[in-house]
């Protein structure tokens, strides 16, 4: 005795080859504008989960400037003093 369900292949199988033959194959601009989206959207959700590293980096990247500005403004009011402006 079989109690397995029996099922038709046969109406399944012509289901996907009609849907399947229905979608063609894009061709290379809407490759490339899905591919820009893809991109686009990797981008900017990279970009709003930066990770800790990479904002660790991005406020040593902010103080290395600031200091370089201070010491650029102290060498600067130095000169000054020496020129005797």
């Amino acid at each position: 005795m079989t109690f397995a369900p029996q099922h038709d292949y046969k109406a399944y199988n012509s289901a996907i080859m009609k849907r399947s033959q229905k979608q063609d194959e894009p061709n290379m601009e809407e490759k490339f504008r899905r591919y820009a989206d893809y991109y686009n959207t990797l981008f900017q959700s990279r970009r709003k989960l930066a990770s800790p590293i990479q904002q660790n980096r991005q406020e040593l990247k902010k103080e290395k400037i600031e200091t370089h500005a201070n010491l650029v403004r102290i060498f600067r009011s130095l000169e000054r003093i020496r020129d005797g402006k």
